[in-house]
């Protein structure tokens, strides 16, 4: 490896950067030289944010395609393309992500699981808050039918895609924009549930509800989502077991009953139908199942079933976080019981 090479992560000054050019035209020109994946991708990602001439680009391009092979390089530099057209939509225009865009980089080979300082591309889309749904939804289908692993790949804070999505609020807030954008939560999830398997890890489950959420008992007048896609397994009444977060990664199945059916929150489009199913939990939290679908929400059937965790979460992750279920109930001085999320301290 190239441990001696550190600043191929950094961001170069210019008069460095030429002299960093030259370092990396010797490595490469060195018939002998052995890649090892990462290093590649750690050159091709140097080479597409600080080589901006383009016959300089190309000469270490072309160097890196003979120790390598051009199907892997081409397939790094689609993926690092893919990278740069995502940065500029979140970051620099400020605008929504297109799906023809994204489909002509995966044609190329992109890969949705490839990363910058520990963000991948699908991540990236997911923290862009300006994107509509419709467009979301053939994003997500075409990045997960390519790399369904994708989805359970963490980011240095050790969250998902899906967590991101989950906290929408919070990254219009990082954009600042003042008005939520749902559509990341609303098109990713299903997408999750209908591409990735559940080796995948992703996070699937269902959500706490929000004070701005109800259930409408029918879906959205304006869904354009065909009749027989929104039949439910289940009424207002029935027992069910859902599956809920828990500290450092983890999930587990809490029993509870339906009370409602086709809740929404104020913010969500009106095109999208709606969450299957509002739940109160037996511990008292009310969540709701965003999709009808047996990997987050199933009939209860005698005896609590297991955890359904895939993989068992960060260590360290785990030694930093509260053990046990994610809602506890605790008793306050007056001698009275409450129900503690032990994720948000509420």
């Amino acid at each position: 490896r190239f441990s001696n090479l550190w600043w191929l992560t950094e961001e170069d000054a210019a008069e460095t950067r030429q002299i960093h050019l030259a370092v990396v035209r010797a490595l490469v020109g060195t018939p002998t030289l052995k890649l090892q994946d990462q290093d590649l991708s750690s050159l091709v990602s140097w080479v597409r944010r600080h080589v901006f001439i383009d016959e300089d680009r190309q000469q270490v391009l072309r160097a890196l395609t003979e120790l390598a092979g051009a199907k892997e390089v081409d397939s790094l530099w689609a993926s690092e393309e893919l990278l740069a057209y995502l940065q500029r939509c979140a970051y620099d225009e400020k605008r929504g992500i297109e799906a023809a865009h994204v489909q002509k980089f995966l044609d190329r080979g992109a890969r949705p699981s490839h990363r910058q300082n520990r963000a991948t591309a699908l991540l990236l889309v997911v923290l862009t808050p300006y994107s509509t749904l419709s467009e979301l939804q053939e994003v997500f289908r075409l990045m997960l039918s390519v790399d369904p692993m994708s989805a359970g790949e963490r980011d240095g804070f050790k969250l998902s895609p899906l967590s991101w999505a989950s906290d929408y609020s919070n990254v219009a807030m990082q954009h600042g924009l003042k008005k939520p954008n749902p559509a990341t939560l609303l098109a990713l999830l299903p997408a999750v549930l209908k591409y990735s398997p559940p080796e995948a890890d992703a996070g699937e489950a269902c959500l706490k509800v929000s004070d701005s959420g109800r259930s409408l008992a029918a879906p959205s007048s304006a869904s354009k989502v065909p009749a027989d896609q929104l039949r439910l397994r289940f009424l207002e009444g029935d027992r069910v077991v859902c599956r809920v977060e828990t500290p450092g990664g983890g999930c587990e199945w809490e029993e509870g009953v339906v009370i409602g059916t086709w809740y929404r929150e104020s913010c969500w489009p009106m095109e999208y139908p709606g969450a299957a199913y509002e739940v109160r939990l037996d511990l008292g939290l009310l969540v709701f199942a965003l999709v009808d679908d047996d990997r987050i929400i199933r009939r209860e059937v005698g005896k609590r079933i297991t955890p359904a965790t895939v993989k068992s979460p960060p260590q360290d992750a785990m030694e930093s976080l509260p053990t046990g279920s994610r809602f506890q109930k605790k008793q306050r001085e007056g001698g009275k019981w409450e129900l503690l999320d032990t994720k948000s301290g509420k």
